[in-house]
């Protein structure tokens, strides 16, 4: 199986995984989005969506009056500000989705057709090995001859196009095609004509010699001649893009930022319808405007109490941990004071009886000479 062969056979698994986590994400999404547009459209969060529609009234009125249906014109007022930066998000968001999915089709196209780039009479194509990177010692013709144009591993080359054979001169780097319909990139080491027909001979600076398909090149086979040209930093892009890895990671970020923006806009919109309605129900009964700001306000004495409990709270356990702490100083002092007692209650008996401690020495004396 030719190289071109391997690279079709990868490109079709990396669509075919590619297929998979997009349905992944689509079904996982699909979910999410549902669930969230069922909360807003239930009424389950319209405590913050009030809260939200309070702002939104307050920035109003910075600007505005105070006059009827406030929280409708409110609203209105804020779509009309924020279109323009939607519009614009939308746009730069497109953009990022496009350019995510039209790498990784190039990428796709590169690693199916394992062709070089044309532009005009020139190609561009990337060194995928180190043949001619590095100058080997017995290939002696590269120091006699002062052949210093080495091509980096992964660097990103350009190749004239010629009209003949004839235009190819001793030690010219050629790109051409062997046998596989690979394309290598050597350089001429010999040009010889036999029965009218030109043969080139190519090797690259770091072998030791000709592998069989650069032995004998014909014209047909020929891409064109190196002109010098060599960026290594696109060749690394390009070698990413045109891998297996690099096509699955673009196109699986070019499909979760449109099935993303896909769900935040039904989420968003699902956001939205529940603000209209409850600016409605605010503007046909302001008896929900002062229950809303009661509850705030309760919600507000709640917090503090809260907060004050629980500064109580430390405040108690703080003291408790002094009184424990107290007590437990007390307690040393205590039996540091009752061994002190002890022992001078020892030294005044010791004192008070010096005649019985003579005496017992004496005994002890005697017994030791009737022994």
């Amino acid at each position: 199986m030719g190289q071109s062969q391997l690279y079709l056979v990868a490109s079709i698994i990396g669509i075919i995984v590619i297929i998979a986590m997009a349905a992944c994400f689509g079904i996982l999404f699909f979910l999410y989005t549902k669930q969230r547009c069922k909360i807003y459209r239930v009424g389950a969060e319209d405590e913050n969506v009030s809260q939200d529609l309070e702002e939104i009234k307050v920035k109003y009125l910075k600007k505005h009056e105070e006059e009827e249906n406030i929280y409708a014109k409110s609203l209105e007022y804020r779509k009309k500000k924020s279109h323009a930066i939607g519009v614009i998000g939308d746009v730069i968001y497109g953009i990022i989705i496009v350019i995510a999915l039209a790498l990784a089709g190039f990428g796709i196209y590169l690693s199916a057709t394992n062709q070089p780039l044309f532009i005009n009479d020139t190609s561009y194509l990337v060194i995928m090995t180190g043949s001619m990177e590095d100058k080997n010692p017995e290939n002696d013709y590269l120091i006699e001859n002062d052949l210093d144009d080495q091509i980096t591993q992964y660097s990103l080359i350009g190749i004239d196009k010629i009209d003949s054979i004839d235009e190819i001169k001793l030690y010219d780097i050629i790109a051409f095609y062997d046998s596989d319909e690979n394309i290598i990139v050597h350089r001429v080491i010999a040009i010889r004509e036999e029965k009218g027909i030109k043969y080139i001979q190519t090797q690259g600076d770091a072998n030791t010699g000709s592998i069989t398909d650069e032995i004998a090149i014909t014209e047909d086979r020929i891409i064109g001649i190196y002109d010098g040209y060599q960026n290594y930093g696109l060749g690394i892009t390009i070698t990413y893009l045109r891998s297996t890895l690099g096509i699955i990671a673009l196109c699986g970020f070019g499909v979760f930022l449109l099935v993303y923006s896909i769900s935040e806009s039904n989420i968003d919109k699902a956001y939205e319808e529940r603000l209209e309605y409850l600016a409605i129900e605010k503007d046909k009964n302001p008896q929900l405007e002062e229950a809303d700001a009661l509850s705030k306000e309760t919600s507000n004495d709640n917090q503090i109490i809260d907060e004050e409990q629980e500064t109580s709270s430390e405040e108690s356990e703080e003291t408790q941990q002094e009184d424990i702490q107290e007590t437990t100083e007390q307690e040393e002092i205590t039996e540091t004071d009752s061994s002190s007692s002890e022992t001078s209650e020892t030294d005044t008996s010791e004192e008070s009886n010096p005649e019985s401690s003579e005496a017992s020495v004496k005994d002890s004396s005697q017994d030791d000479i009737s022994e």
